[in-house]
């Protein structure tokens, strides 16, 4: 009997002792694209789920490097959000998260990799400066206000934010490429119309001026329609609360046929 309450203690020992842990992909950055010489903020979740406080430190490595490190202090059942400065070099981190207590054992470890952009030259930060909107804002500080009121919610739904997040990348990207095509084919029908002016174009019949001008038309409608939907999936403070309307009123109006058929 003594034997067995020995195992048992040991193996719960560890928990009462450190107490505080990681929450299953929990490392993520501030910014979904991070180019070298970039200063972006690495995020981890901790949660405490033992019964006693927590308190120690977070440290975050790229290999041998320390990237910073922050003190860690949770309550009983509390679930935090911490960040550490970084600014990388071009090409593949792995950086590792470690949670000490007070006394410097590790309570837990977490890893990510994260890909670094080259350092963009002169005419790439021009093409990214002229564009507004062109990087996609991480969901962190919604992820942080999250779990500043529920982090069992926050532990649940982290792992969602990142997927969503990669959505909007990708989407983002697909609307910058229509953004360009919009502007080049209103840059060319400016390019026809001056050379119309300045005589070196052939007189054109009324039929073909009227469609350059209904396709410029369209290209920049297509341009404004373009520039707003990129806002709105680049700005999480806009994008989120849009799609849980959209959720709301979907469950709405199920609702409703389900009313009507009963």
């Amino acid at each position: 009997m003594k034997l067995f309450a020995g195992i048992v203690v040991g193996l719960l020992l560890p928990a009462v002792a450190f107490g505080a842990t990681f929450a299953k992909e929990t490392l993520f950055l501030s910014k979904n694209t991070v180019a070298e010489g970039d200063t972006t903020l690495v995020h981890a979740i901790v949660s405490n789920d033992a019964n006693a406080k927590f308190t120690g430190k977070l440290e975050i490595k790229d290999e041998d490097t320390l990237v910073g490190s922050v003190p860690v202090s949770l309550a009983i059942g509390e679930a935090s959000v911490v960040s550490v400065s970084w600014k990388p070099t071009a090409g593949s981190h792995t950086l590792v998260a470690t949670l000490r207590n007070s006394t410097g054992a590790v309570a837990a470890k977490e890893s990510a990799t994260f890909s670094i952009k080259e350092k963009p030259g002169p005419l790439d930060a021009f093409v990214s400066s002229s564009t507004p909107g062109s990087s996609v804002s991480s969901s962190a500080e919604i992820q942080k206000a999250i779990a500043n009121i529920s982090p069992a919610v926050a532990k649940g739904s982290a792992p969602v934010f990142s997927t969503i997040d990669s959505l909007r990348e990708n989407a983002a990207k697909v609307l910058e490429s229509g953004s360009d095509w919009s502007k080049k084919q209103i840059g060319a029908s400016a390019i026809k119309n001056q050379g119309a002016i300045l005589g070196t174009e052939t007189e054109k019949p009324a039929s073909s001026k009227i469609t350059s001008s209904l396709w410029t038309m369209l290209a920049t409608l297509l341009l404004y329609v373009f520039s707003l939907l990129l806002y709105v999936v680049s700005t999480p403070g806009v994008f989120y609360p849009l799609l849980a309307a959209l959720f709301i009123f979907i469950l709405w109006k199920c609702w409703r046929r389900y009313r009507r058929r009963r």
